[in-house]
């Protein structure tokens, strides 16, 4: 894995328990953590509390300095599989003390933004599957996405392991980046691993959201579910707006919303949406194409389906069209994928 330059925003900043879980990573591996902090420009963040947390592009120059330093292509998995549901704060609290998985992937997706910065997830349900799509922010380029995202599945995949044993044996996880070198012990857990994948992806089936919850606790969950919505009460609305529109987005009869129409919902105009968005680093025709390949997918899983009609539905004018746009954000033609999914 070759490290890049770029850079994340300054004005976005990450939860204090990710960092202290990288640095955790780097004292277990002895590997040198001062002169770590040293090449990332952290020594004076580093020197006093992670309360407050650090921007995005901190959290980057840390990255990338554990990895020149001894790091490889499977710590974003280690830094995942070591992060117990408590690093998530009261959202952990709140998904320890949910009755059901349901109830707790439900309040996942409300409160991500609380903890999580750079990925967004999708929550899809239907009669036999449920899908979790994590969609990464535009800024977020090269090994340094690839890490993060790996780091933030396996969280997932942990404390679900954890709640509900077993899980593993009926999950599928799809990552968009070729397979690293070497094995993390935690992949003989997962029912099926499937790199180089369109998506980032847990597929699981619908009927587990039944599932109770060994730690479940009524009064806990009142609590800590309280405390989630002073918390998101605290954030700046507009600090997460991108999250709004993706959640706004999807495919309807006369196809997918405008700009306009998504910003008048919004009680905007289109020039203040646009602007909100680039400061968090994308662009509305970005999160639309995240969709759209979103509901590419679930079409393409659909036999009944030819491609010639998915494209009709997906808005676009003709197959060809469709087939260049999802090769050039899946790295496969569709026809491809429809026969590697099988």
């Amino acid at each position: 894995m070759k490290t890049t330059e770029s850079h994340w925003p300054d004005t976005v900043f990450v939860p204090g328990a990710v960092p202290a879980s990288w640095l955790s990573y780097v004292a277990d591996r002895q590997l040198p953590r001062d002169a770590i902090l040293e090449h990332a420009g952290l020594t004076q963040e580093f020197a006093s509390s992670f309360s407050a947390g650090i921007t995005m592009e901190k959290l980057r120059r840390l990255l990338d300095a554990i990895y020149r330093h001894g790091g490889d292509d499977l710590m974003g998995f280690d830094v995942g599989w070591r992060m117990p549901p408590t690093s998530f704060g009261s959202l952990g609290s709140a998904l320890l003390a949910s009755p059901d998985v349901g109830t707790a992937l439900a309040l996942l997706e409300r409160y991500w933004g609380l903890v999580v910065r750079g990925v967004k997830l999708n929550l899809v349900s239907e009669d036999e599957l449920c899908v979790l799509t994590f969609f990464a922010e535009d800024y977020l380029t090269g090994p340094m996405r690839d890490l993060t995202l790996d780091s933030i599945v396996f969280a997932l995949f942990r404390g679900a392991s954890l709640l509900v044993p077993g899980v593993g044996r009926d999950t599928q996880v799809w990552l968009d980046h070729p397979p690293p070198r070497g094995e993390h012990e935690a992949f003989k857990m997962i029912g099926t691993l499937r790199f180089d994948m369109p998506l980032v992806q847990c597929r699981f089936p619908a009927a587990l959201l039944k599932t109770p919850l060994p730690l479940a606790s009524a009064t806990g969950y009142r609590q800590a579910v309280r405390q989630c919505e002073n918390e998101a009460r605290l954030l700046k609305r507009d600090q997460d707006v991108s999250a709004r529109v993706q959640q706004a987005l999807g495919y309807q009869a006369g196809g997918y919303p405008t700009l306009d129409v998504i910003a008048d919902r919004f009680g905007m105009t289109a020039r203040t949406l646009r602007r909100k968005l680039h400061a968090e680093g994308t662009a509305y025709s970005s999160l639309v194409e995240k969709i759209r390949l979103r509901d590419a997918i679930k079409l393409l899983d659909e036999p009944g389906l030819d491609i010639a009609r998915i494209a009709e539905l997906l808005g676009y004018s003709d197959a060809a069209n469709f087939t260049r746009a999802f090769r050039k954000q899946a790295s496969m033609t569709p026809s491809a994928y429809r026969a590697t999914h099988r």
